[in-house]
């Protein structure tokens, strides 16, 4: 997954790739790219709650299940407006531009 890839890239070591100072740029968006990461796979798979009194007041539930390692179940929704949304893909693309321009220049050490 994206997810993964993205922590295999923060395990580099300075002596892995050719240039140390990309690896260190890419170290200080990192943590935020992970964040958008799970938040992104968040959003495309758990399951969402489309109510129509909810709607019509411009809401949507996501549903999160906690505790499932504990087997003490619980869902919590969270609310989002078509704003979170959008916010979010406003989050996704700036971090994509910035993250691309950075990794198409790294390159690992022979």
């Amino acid at each position: 997954t994206l997810c993964q890839k993205l922590d295999k890239l923060k395990s580099l070591n300075p002596d892995q790739v050719k240039s140390a100072k990309l690896l260190e740029k890419l170290g200080y968006i990192l943590p935020e790219a992970i964040r958008l990461c799970k938040t992104r796979n968040r959003y495309i798979h758990d399951h969402w709650v489309f109510d129509n009194d909810t709607i019509s007041d411009g809401e949507i539930e996501l549903m999160r299940l906690t505790g499932l390692d504990k087997n003490d179940v619980k869902s919590n929704p969270e609310k989002l407006t078509i704003s979170d949304l959008n916010n979010f893909l406003e989050e996704i693309i700036q971090m994509h531009d910035n993250f691309g321009r950075l990794l198409k220049y790294l390159e690992l050490a022979q």
